[in-house]
């Protein structure tokens, strides 16, 4: 099911281990914790994904791809973070 909700393009499902960890992060951490937490992920996520297209030295990667990158990362983050939150469920 996290794996359906983290990407649900169809031949797009992969292994993503960051949520593993996150689930697991998530479920050491008092719930109260949990708001703090996920907003630090989705903002490593966003920066790990598609933020470094924004600012890539290679001045093609930036203006051909790194809106296009950055947008898709930022669609994507919440399937992430949501799949994180049911696993530590």
């Amino acid at each position: 099911m996290s794996l359906t909700i983290s990407d649900p393009r169809s031949g797009q499902v992969m292994v993503w281990f960051a949520n593993a960890f996150g689930a697991v992060a998530l479920m050491r951490l008092p719930k109260r914790q949990w708001p703090a937490f996920l907003v630090l992920v989705a903002l490593v996520l966003w920066a790990a994904h598609g933020g470094f297209a924004l600012v890539s030295p290679n001045v093609a990667v930036s203006q051909a791809g790194g809106l296009h990158t950055a947008w898709v990362a930022f669609v994507d983050v919440p399937g992430y973070l949501l799949g994180m939150v049911l696993a530590a469920l």
